[in-house]
């Protein structure tokens, strides 16, 4: 492959989707909403609301910050 400049909004882009694999990889396994044989679809819904609530109250969630023009993903610690 030849190599390419990298345009601000592929960075910004990229950083989000490290942040959005971070949250996934949380809901899977803090919120365990990895459950995926359910016997009715109302189960399923449930149950991944359920997750999406207990991910709602965690204390420290994975964010995207800007200091000083820089896009950079900020994943803490959990636990």
């Amino acid at each position: 492959m030849k190599t390419a400049l990298v345009t601000m909004e592929d960075k910004f882009y990229l950083n989000k989707r490290g942040v959005i694999e971070s949250v996934i990889d949380i809901l899977k396994s803090i919120c365990d909403i990895d459950h995926t044989r359910h016997r009715s679809p109302l189960n399923a819904i449930i149950h991944i609301l359920g997750g999406v609530a207990a991910y709602h109250f965690l204390d420290q969630k994975p964010s995207i910050y800007s200091r000083t023009g820089k896009l950079t993903a900020f994943i803490p610690k959990l636990g």
